[in-house]
């Protein structure tokens, strides 16, 4: 039994990578495989093996759930660290637009107000070191803004190419990219707080079941002897674990792709 289940396993594995051919694929540009793609790959075919061993071997059913449960609680606990990074790095980038408007006010060229408003943002450091290499800080900040949270720097620096190319003001340009950069900031930190009822909501409906269960026992039921004790019952439960994990990653997802602050600016 343990080897059919093995065996299962890696066929499904296998199924879910299967060799890459040329096919009409040669017709196509050619591009970079996304990194991120990859790894819900792994993951997902990780998670499947995983719940069929689980399925056909008694005794791997609680590591299986556990494990599954613990890769859940860590991909919700880094993707809200990393949302909540982004989030400052947009307060960040629009006070670097304000330090920067405020000094180009007050008479500082464009490189000396860089570099004195770096040392209160260090979000724009980066720039200031390519001014001292001799290069052009607009395609440092073009670059950072790929970073999640800092689209804005992209503004700021086309807004510091148009007034090196054309020979205008930058400080009336850089205003209007400092006003815009403010709303966002803002509506950015109240969608992220309208966003906390429906995240407790998800997690609620992913702790229902246990209620279920509870409520199983009250009635003199023991639904953890049919979850354990044959291949349907294990069946059930992994699959509904399995459905209710899902559930909260997909929420979050949403909640993060609302936000507009979970993935980078990529390059036109």
């Amino acid at each position: 039994m343990i080897a059919l289940a093995v065996l299962a396993a890696i066929v499904c594995v296998w199924l879910l990578f299967p060799a890459p051919g040329p096919g009409l694929d040669r017709l196509s540009p050619k591009t970079r495989p996304s990194r991120n793609v990859g790894r819900w790959k792994i993951c997902f075919g990780v998670v499947v093996a995983g719940g069929i061993l689980a399925i056909l071997v008694q005794p791997l059913v609680l590591v299986v759930a556990l494990g599954m449960v613990g890769m859940t609680l860590v991909w919700v606990v880094v993707g809200r660290m990393n949302l909540k990074k982004a989030l400052q790095r947009t307060k960040d980038v629009a006070r670097a637009a304000q330090i920067l408007e405020s000094l180009l006010a007050l008479g500082h060229i464009p490189t000396t107000a860089l570099k004195l408003a770096s040392e209160e943002c260090p979000v724009i450091e980066p720039a200031v070191a390519s001014v001292h290499m001799g290069g052009d800080p607009w395609e440092v900040m073009e670059h950072l803004a790929r970073v999640p949270g800092q689209a804005g720097l992209s503004a700021i620096g086309q807004a510091w190419r148009v007034s090196h190319v054309s020979g205008s003001s930058m400080h009336e340009g850089l205003e209007r990219v400092r006003k815009n950069l403010e709303e966002a900031a803002s509506t950015a930190d109240v969608v992220a707080g309208e966003l906390a009822g429906p995240r407790a909501t998800g997690q609620l409906l992913a702790v229902l079941p246990l209620i279920g269960i509870a409520m199983a026992y009250g009635l003199g039921a023991d639904p953890i002897q049919f979850f354990t004790s044959s291949v349907m019952g294990r069946a059930c439960f992994i699959v509904g674990l399995g459905l209710g994990c899902l559930g909260v990653i997909w929420s979050e997802i949403l909640a993060i792709q609302v936000s507009g602050l979970g993935g980078s600016r990529k390059k036109e």
